[in-house]
């Protein structure tokens, strides 16, 4: 799967449940303002006890969300599977541990 997805520049992985559940990290470079959207794959293995076997995934990227749905082949009959990200600091104006844009 992370082959299938050569626009995502994999970085690290974490291993929920050894065999069952790995949570792979990602970003999307943006040409347009020199950002990177992040991507999550999650793969839920054979013996995964709440999952059926295959993967899910988050993304920021409303430009790559469909075809990450299309690869994943997790986007339900919906027009649009992009669920928009909203900036920690726009909703929560008193955490003081935020990124700040320019």
């Amino acid at each position: 799967m992370l082959k299938a997805l050569p626009f995502v520049e994999w970085d690290r992985y974490t291993e929920t449940e050894p065999g069952r559940e790995y949570a792979i990290y990602g970003w999307i470079p943006r040409e347009k303002d020199g950002y990177k959207d992040f991507v999550v794959l999650t793969y839920y293995g054979p013996d995964h006890f709440a999952y059926q076997e295959g993967f899910a995934f988050i993304t920021s990227s409303a430009k790559h969300t469909h075809a990450i749905a299309d690869m994943v082949r997790t986007a339900s009959e919906a027009e649009d599977p992009h669920n928009d990200c909203i900036r920690v600091e726009s909703t929560f104006p008193d955490v003081q541990n935020v990124i700040h844009l320019k």
